[in-house]
């Protein structure tokens, strides 16, 4: 029940019980009372109601109010046990964008993990009292910009739901499934912050937001935007902090946390088809304090194609946090290019040396802190990676450097705790170790036939790179950097493992592999130019073998 603490009129009592029974959910401000007393007019939950862990919770008062009075001294919610629900409080804006002083919402934190057990309020039919005191308490009280304090405290006791249910759990602000907020589309001005963007370095502010087009049918970036990032998105490299590129969806309400709604956003590039782009999704909000809905992050794994179309796209399925999902896919929500530059800026490849010297969220450590393993995380530092004691080998541990970055340290010998250099992977991303030593990674792909042959390139098959996995068949150029080994029926193995893929271009149904200007022997000083023409006469009966990068 409501009780107001002190002896105060009745009919004070019943006013505040008949007010607090009604949402004031969207009404405007009521006329202030000629009185300088602050009083609460109206409380949008009421006392023995169910209340949705989600839903903001308004309070209207007869005054304008000072919000430097309102904190856990003058207003707090607790449950049984003490523990004050989590939220923020807030003055709401009007319609023109004004604040509305006279009135305070307390926003319960919407969840971001999934089944909602981050939610402000705590599911499951938890119990809540609403304290609002008054300075009969002899302690604090909310004061308004001109007059006398609240007089005496209210209190106000409700409960969660006990269900599991999203669509009786959550509140859903906004009738139907989720949308992306765009500016110039559905109302969202021209200069709206709570809109789709793109997180890259070289415009001000880090934030290249998208407008739609309704030439194009969808969103687009400004071209002044484009020019800055030079003609597109950066490729995204991990070892140029500056190339590395988030997109940002904004979305009209609340969403489900649940990993079979967030991988229904997705960012595409166009090789022929529209590929998928590997990726990281997090929800990094849920809702705000201006009520916009929530932000999703899509974070690229590995480098983009250089000079290629990219779009941000929303699958079916799609929820929002009490389960109204969207039932068709969008073509293309935004497009842009990628930058049409192979290189990043000083850097001919994507690589980096990782010595083990710096680990977790140390500045400057490589090691991913954010992925999560069935199986212990390795320990990583002082130099060395080793596995966990107790483990039987199956620690495992990944460098920012995604996708290939992935390595698993088998103990052996005696000593389980052994450190063991991280000196390359297999096909699975596996370092075998033997006792004390880190065996010699064995072929990553199988023989690949040859289409041509240059004097310092050859061109393989694209249909071979399957064997590599999906992600090297849709994104070919994640070969730069990787060791090349040839096969002959007659001649055997020449050159040596030492020749590096430069670059890796497609064309059609194939794909290019420049090579460095490698040696092809060596001995007392004596260096020949690699030179392919010179050592096998054609591409028949020539194969090819693919070894991983190295962590040297």
């Amino acid at each position: 029940m409501i009780h107001i603490v002190s002896g105060r009129l009745l009919a004070f009592a019943l006013l505040a019980l008949a007010s607090a029974c009604g949402s004031s959910s969207g009404s405007s401000s009521a006329p202030h009372s000629t009185s300088t007393q602050l009083t609460i007019q109206s409380i949008s939950v009421a006392n023995g109601s169910t209340w949705q862990v989600n839903r903001p919770i308004e309070f209207v008062f007869s005054l304008p109010i000072n919000m430097g009075t309102v904190h856990s001294g003058s207003i707090h919610i607790l449950d049984s046990l003490g523990v004050a629900a989590g939220g923020s409080f807030f003055q709401p804006q009007d319609t023109a964008g004004q604040v509305q002083t006279d009135r305070l919402l307390f926003q319960p934190t919407c969840p971001i993990q999934p089944g909602g057990v981050d939610a402000g309020f705590t599911p499951g039919g938890t119990t809540y009292r609403l304290s609002i005191l008054g300075a009969n308490q002899g302690g604090f009280a909310i004061v308004p910009l001109i007059g006398a304090p609240l007089a005496e405290t209210i209190t106000i006791d409700f409960s969660t739901p006990n269900s599991t249910d999203p669509a009786v759990l959550f509140y859903d602000p906004v009738s139907g499934p989720p949308s992306v907020r765009l500016r110039g589309v559905a109302g969202v001005a021209a200069s709206d912050f709570d809109a789709t963007y793109v997180e890259v370095a070289a415009i001000a502010g880090g934030r290249a937001y998208f407008e739609y087009d309704g030439q194009v049918g969808s969103a687009v970036l400004a071209p002044h935007d484009l020019f800055l990032m030079g003609g597109g998105f950066p490729r995204n490299h991990y070892s140029v902090p500056a190339n590395q590129v988030g997109f940002i969806f904004h979305f009209d309400q609340p969403v489900s946390p649940e990993a079979a709604s967030l991988e229904r956003v997705k960012i595409e590039y166009l090789d022929l088809t529209w590929k998928p782009v590997p990726g990281r999704i997090e929800l990094l909000s849920n809702c705000s304090q201006s009520l916009a809905g929530a932000q999703v992050r899509f974070k690229p794994l590995g480098l983009l194609p250089a000079g290629t179309p990219v779009r941000l796209r929303l699958a079916a399925g799609f929820q929002d946090l009490s389960g109204h999902g969207t039932t068709q896919s969008t073509l293309a929500l935004a497009t842009a290019p990628t930058t049409p530059a192979t290189v990043g800026k000083g850097i001919p490849i994507d690589s980096f040396s990782e010595p083990f010297g710096l680990a977790g969220t140390t500045p400057g450590s490589l090691e991913d802190t954010e992925v999560t393993f069935s199986v212990a995380k390795a320990i990583w530092g002082a130099g060395k990676i080793a596995p966990v004691f107790g483990t039987n080998g199956q620690s495992r541990a990944r460098s920012k450097w995604i996708p290939l970055g992935l390595g698993r340290v088998t103990a052996g010998g005696t000593n389980p705790t052994t450190g063991f250099l991280f000196e390359g992977t297999d096909a699975n991303g596996v370092i075998e170790t033997v006792g004390d030593d880190v065996e010699s990674s064995s072929a990553f792909s199988a023989p690949m036939p040859l289409l041509g042959l240059e004097p310092r390139a050859v061109t393989i098959p694209l249909a071979e790179l399957a064997s590599l996995g999906e992600i090297y068949l849709a994104q070919p150029s994640l070969l730069q950097g990787y060791s090349i080994r040839f096969s002959h029926p007659v001649q055997g193995t020449f050159p040596p493992m030492g020749v590096m893929i430069q670059r890796a271009t497609t064309s059609g149904s194939s794909v290019r592999l420049e090579l460095s200007n490698a040696c092809m022997s060596l001995g007392l000083g004596d260096c020949v130019p690699l030179d392919l023409t010179q050592t096998y006469s054609g591409p028949t009966g020539v194969s090819v073998i693919l070894q991983p990068r190295f962590f040297q």
